[in-house]
């Protein structure tokens, strides 16, 4: 039998903007600041049955945030949101035999929040799920897998996953494919909170993709290429000039995905990716908003010859990609961010981590009007007995 437990205690204090609706512009605030508290807690109990064919996972997760508008001189900008998040999840994996393993469980999600100005609400979420994974020939494994979900708002849910992987038997290399289903309930913020659209209708969508994987240099580099499409209906997204959450009727999003790791010695890889991303609303034509079309990441790792420290350097680029603050549309520019990353293991135990992310502090935005942090500095220690 094991015993895990997880958890995460964030505090952070951002300085933010007014907003002018009529520009509409960010207007500066010398005086306003956004305090965060989340504190994520998340325990597990497993155990195997039956000669070790039969697997028992229970976890229970408990989430609390809150989220407060402080050093507001303007009382109209002044806010605050708290919430919590309980979610019961079992799972049990049954191998049948040497080429079938069966997975079977139930999740039950508990939620609920209230603002300055709304009142405590909550809605509920159930759902059951089965997968089979079966190996068809030596060199064909598939998964199928269903779920049914009940929502205390949004109603029910009933969606579907299937894949593939076939190997090649002339050389080191498979082809994969996967079609599937998805259904994404509003939040309760997306509902019921400043901004949010009681109106809203649950996103639905349809996917699949197709990729091809090989190994090259005597099996030092894994590559890989996939081509994907998904198709949503009710897509949730903001209204730029109504101000709140929406649905758009059909929208889709394809594209190709090509990623490479490198195994250079026993003690240095590399990593990369790249994504190429269309988007189109089906119902006027244009890009959808916030979604870059050009994504790419190269990561270098380095093990010391001490075995104990890890070192890494990402640089992440994001394309530009469009938004449109108050109706306005405007284009994102690109940016690029330099991380570097170091674990090292004290003992068998405790291992300290460190991270700098944005190096050379570049100044870049997500979202219009929102500023993002600079040259960033992070520390911790973990604990694994």
């Amino acid at each position: 039998m094991n015993l895990d437990y997880v958890f995460r205690l964030t505090s952070a204090e951002v300085e933010i903007d007014n907003w002018d609706f009529g520009a509409p512009n960010p207007v500066d605030n010398l005086n306003r600041s956004n305090l965060s508290r989340n504190f994520s807690n998340r325990i597990q109990l497993s155990k195997l049955a039956l000669e070790g064919r039969l697997e028992h996972k229970a976890a229970f997760s408990l989430s609390n945030y809150e989220r407060i508008d402080t050093n507001v001189p303007n009382a109209f900008w002044a806010s605050e949101y708290n919430g919590e998040t309980r979610l019961f999840e079992y799972q049990a994996n049954y191998a049948a035999n040497d080429n079938n393993l069966l997975t079977a469980g139930v999740t039950y999600q508990d939620e609920e929040a209230s603002s300055d100005l709304q009142a405590l609400v909550n809605q509920t979420s159930t759902g059951v799920f089965l997968e089979d994974r079966i190996t068809l020939q030596e060199n064909w494994h598939a998964t199928a897998g269903v779920r049914w979900d009940e929502f205390s708002r949004a109603g029910d849910a009933n969606t579907y996953r299937l894949s593939t992987i076939y190997h090649l038997q002339d050389k080191p290399a498979h082809i994969h494919a996967a079609l599937g289903t998805g259904f994404r309930a509003p939040a309760l913020a997306e509902n019921l909170f400043a901004f949010g659209n009681p109106d809203l209708a649950p996103e639905t969508s349809k996917g699949w993709e197709l990729g091809y994987t090989t190994q090259l240099h005597d099996g030092q580099i894994l590559f890989d290429a996939t081509y994907f499409r998904n198709d949503f209906e009710n897509l949730i997204v903001w209204n730029p000039s109504l101000f709140v959450l929406d649905n758009v009727g059909l929208a889709q999003s394809s594209g190709v995905e090509l990623t490479l790791d490198w195994q250079l010695n026993d003690r240095t890889t590399v990593n990369a990716n790249y994504t190429l991303t269309n988007t189109v609303n089906r119902e006027t034509g244009s890009e959808l908003l916030r979604r870059p079309k050009h994504r790419s990441m190269i990561n270098l790792e380095h093990m010391l010859e001490d075995e104990r420290t890890l070192l890494g350097l990402t640089l992440a680029y994001t394309g530009s990609r469009l938004d449109n603050p108050g109706g306005t549309t405007t284009a994102l520019a690109h940016y690029t961010l330099l991380n570097l990353y170091a674990t090292r293991q004290l003992n068998e135990h405790w291992s300290a981590v460190f991270r700098v992310n944005n190096i050379t502090d570049e100044d870049y935005e997500e979202l219009f009007g929102y500023g993002t942090p600079g040259a960033t500095f992070y520390g911790g220690l973990s604990l694994t007995r």
